[in-house]
């Protein structure tokens, strides 16, 4: 209890400083490295179970969990641009983005019902279950919950954005499936000015300039003009302060030098300088 009690002290301790500071810090690797050292702290190294079975498969799944996770991400990042990104028709766009939401479903639903028998409580006996059971219960879960996406929020939504009916509220959902058989031309013009959907980029789009006329042009034309020459004259003045003061070094370099030094840095330098 004791031992326990020190992890989460140290592992609470650390993270507080890290997220102080700013750091990108993991709950997950804090308790796990304040478990290992109050572990070696109370029974030494040998009370730590080091092999596969222990630390060895937690570090190993710190390195393999991104990797995993990448290709995962790219694959549906792959599909979505081919299913709905790179589709000319909006429509044919958005019916395969709504479709796509079902398949998402279903993926998120099986891989938690995954976790829950393989890693879930003690007390629930999932552990019993033989592996055709587990598999049995994962993609029955995953298709329950794409079901009721199907039956309910998929034509809910299919007739709010791809038919414009502005009249549906969300408690709409409930009648799903009376909007796969209902018509859609009963449907009200939508008021001037009303939204379907939230809008997340308001007041972050770049506005679109309007058209300039020629006076305008011009303007612009005779300032840039203007600004170039200002520009040129004080490049020129810079290059002269700096020839000027290359000179003063030079001369002061000089006259630090003896009469012999000094005319032998010319014979060194040769006629380009002006020797000659």
């Amino acid at each position: 209890m004791l031992t326990v009690a020190c992890a989460l002290i140290g592992s609470a301790c650390w993270l507080t400083i890290a997220t102080s500071i700013g750091l990108p810090v993991s709950t997950t690797h804090s308790i796990v490295g304040g478990t290992i050292s109050a572990g070696i702290a109370a029974g030494g190294a040998s009370g730590v179970i080091w092999g596969w079975n222990g630390v060895s498969q937690i570090i190993a799944s710190w390195f393999i969990t991104p990797v995993l996770a990448r290709c995962i991400a790219a694959v549906v990042f792959i599909i979505s641009k081919l299913l709905v990104l790179k589709v000319k028709s909006l429509e044919r766009s958005i019916k395969n983005a709504l479709l796509l939401v079902g398949f998402l479903v279903f993926a998120t639903f099986s891989i938690l019902t995954m976790l829950i028998v393989w890693e879930g409580s003690p007390n629930l006996h999932l552990d019993n279950l033989s592996g055709t059971e587990t598999a049995v219960s994962i993609i029955l879960t995953g298709a329950v919950a794409c079901a009721v996406y199907l039956i309910f929020f998929y034509p809910y939504y299919r007739r709010k954005i791809l038919d414009q009916d502005w009249t549906l509220k969300l408690v709409d959902i409930l009648r799903g499936p009376v909007f796969y058989f209902k018509s859609t031309d009963n449907i009200p013009p939508m008021p001037e000015g009303h939204e379907l959907t939230i809008d997340y980029y308001e007041g972050r789009r770049v506005e679109e300039e309007t058209p300039r006329t020629e006076d305008e042009e011009n303007k612009i034309a005779d300032t840039v003009s203007s600004s170039s020459t200002d520009n040129i004259l004080r490049e020129a003045k810079d290059a002269t302060v700096q020839e000027t003061n290359l000179v003063k070094i030079e001369y002061s370099a000089e006259e630090k030098m003896t009469t012999r030094q000094y005319w032998w840095s010319l014979l060194k330098q040769g006629p380009k300088n002006g020797l000659c």
